[in-house]
């Protein structure tokens, strides 16, 4: 559910991306995947992901068709709408407004754009690779050190209580495999406190700043830590992280950690995904997917398979922590 691969060829796309419905669907279901899955995964419901399929919401964030492909485990390429299919899908509207209106509809006024003819449709098709690849290749190279070519992203829950904790993982990677040093700097948000990581961090003099020096031969390379919120914090608040990781391997280079970057004050577990009071076996399977191994997380991990045995909870503001509910009778 929460595996990042490296972002490098969604960077030169637009805020929002135009996605390919039927293509989405069929990918989903030769996987054997539910939308409950990607849903989980994405950090949507299973509603928007019908619509999506459905192509109800033919255009989505870039942050969202990004983590949909990390779902189903595709390039972004796969499931994005190409120009050839907007073009064909543009003449067969124009050709339908042109043979008349459909019963029951209203034509609507103003100038419709027409489709370019084939060969102009080439050119800017050839143009815009083109451009593409240059501006990944300048990004790619803002990106690395040498030969040496990093990514950096944060998995971060969307909500949690006030007073209860939650783990946060950063992901490193490393292209090629190969000896280097890095250092890693995250900066905590106000009301928020960490209390133990995995591997041990450095904090800096209160001021809210997670540091880890690594020096190593790896192609991947995880920092995980345990936080948590002030239970003073009023729910509905959100609070951003935000972090860097250099690295030296001949030159000195810097990236953002991208990822998830904000998580907001709920009276729900976190990793109670759909909010139901009810940490479900997808649930569960997907946290462990991700933190099991973590000695940071080991308590919170205990305590959450007490949740998942009891079949409910509740969140209990008064002392800030969470209580187990038995499981109801069918």
């Amino acid at each position: 559910m929460y595996t990042r691969h490296d972002p490098t060829s969604s960077r030169t796309l637009p805020p929002t991306v135009r996605i390919d419905g039927s293509k989405i669907k069929d990918i989903r279901e030769r996987q054997g995947l539910t939308q409950l899955y990607v849903a989980t995964a994405v950090g949507v419901t299973t509603d928007t992901i019908s619509r999506w399929e459905n192509r109800r919401y033919p255009s989505i964030k870039r942050e969202n068709a990004m983590k949909l492909a990390e779902a189903l485990e595709v390039d972004i390429s796969e499931i994005l709408e190409h120009e050839e299919e907007q073009a064909e899908e543009q003449a067969e509207k124009i050709g339908s407004d042109k043979a008349g209106p459909h019963p029951g509809h209203t034509a609507s006024t103003g100038r419709r754009l027409q489709p370019l003819p084939a060969r102009p449709w080439i050119m800017l098709g050839l143009a815009a690779g083109f451009l593409a690849l240059g501006l990944f290749l300048l990004w790619l190279h803002g990106r690395s050190a040498g030969n040496i070519v990093i990514s950096a992203s944060r998995v971060l829950p969307s909500h949690s209580a006030p007073g209860t904790t939650f783990p946060v993982l950063i992901e490193v990677g490393i292209m090629p495999k190969g000896p280097v040093s890095l250092l890693v700097k995250e900066k905590l948000p106000k009301y928020i406190t960490a209390l133990r990581g995995n591997p041990p961090y450095s904090a800096g003099n209160g001021e809210g700043m997670l540091k880890w020096i690594f020096q190593g031969d790896v192609n991947k390379k995880l920092f995980c830590y345990v936080a948590a919120i002030n239970n003073k914090v009023a729910l509905g608040k959100k609070l951003a992280f935000n972090g860097t990781v250099t690295i030296r391997k001949g030159a000195t280079v810097s990236v953002t950690i991208d990822g998830d970057a904000e998580i907001e004050t709920a009276p729900f577990h976190w990793a109670d995904l759909n909010r139901d009071n009810v940490i479900d076996d997808e649930e569960i399977l997907a946290v462990y997917d991700t933190f099991s191994g973590l000695k940071a997380v080991e308590s919170d991990l205990q305590d959450l398979e007490a949740i998942w045995s009891a079949g409910g909870y509740k969140w209990d503001a008064k002392h800030g922590k969470f209580v187990t509910l038995p499981l109801k009778e069918e």
